[in-house]
């Protein structure tokens, strides 16, 4: 062979075996810029991932919060709706007590009016002492004083009911104040 071509051979070969050298030491820097690369790349995926998981997690949180304030509101509208149907009941419960204490009054007068007329005709030692026996002035007694009784009871109950119709004003009144 010639030696020429023998150190061309030669030449060529080294060229190439110089060549793979530094094509395989360029790859490997390669590579390793590549595992390095991937892996500042799977670290961002992580990071968008937790990223991700988070604004998940804060929308469920915003969602869970608006049912607990639409619950909220149908609570007060419940609270609202009973506390107009009690002031309904209530102010029904002030016409009821303004009615029994004008005709608890209405009656207590007609019974002074003919206490007081039948006092004036007559007293009521007359009226007893006018009586046929003494069983008969006992039992005159004795209706004279249900009579009182009865007078001071009807006074006795005007003056409750004008108390408990004052009380249920006042209770009204808080309650209208309350809202």
């Amino acid at each position: 062979m010639h030696p020429r071509l023998l150190y061309l051979l030669l030449v060529f070969s080294l060229s190439l075996s110089i060549a793979a050298q530094s094509s395989a030491s360029e790859l490997r820097e390669r590579r390793r810029q590549l595992i390095s690369e991937l892996q500042e790349t799977t670290q961002e995926l992580e990071a968008t991932q937790e990223q991700r998981s988070a604004a998940i997690q804060r929308l469920n949180l915003i969602q869970r919060q608006i049912e607990q304030r639409r619950a909220l509101i149908e609570t007060l509208n419940a609270e609202i709706e009973i506390n107009q149907q009690r002031s309904a009941r209530n102010e029904l419960v002030v016409v009821s007590l303004e009615d029994d204490l004008a005709r608890l009054r209405q009656e207590y007068a007609q019974t002074v009016r003919a206490a007081y007329r039948a006092q004036r005709t007559n007293s009521w030692l007359t009226f007893i002492l006018s009586a046929d026996s003494f069983n008969s002035s006992f039992r005159r007694y004795r209706y004279l004083r249900q009579y009182q009784d009865y007078r001071t009871r009807q006074s006795r109950l005007i003056l409750q009911t004008q108390q408990m119709l004052n009380q249920k004003l006042d209770e009204l009144e808080e309650q209208r104040l309350e809202k």
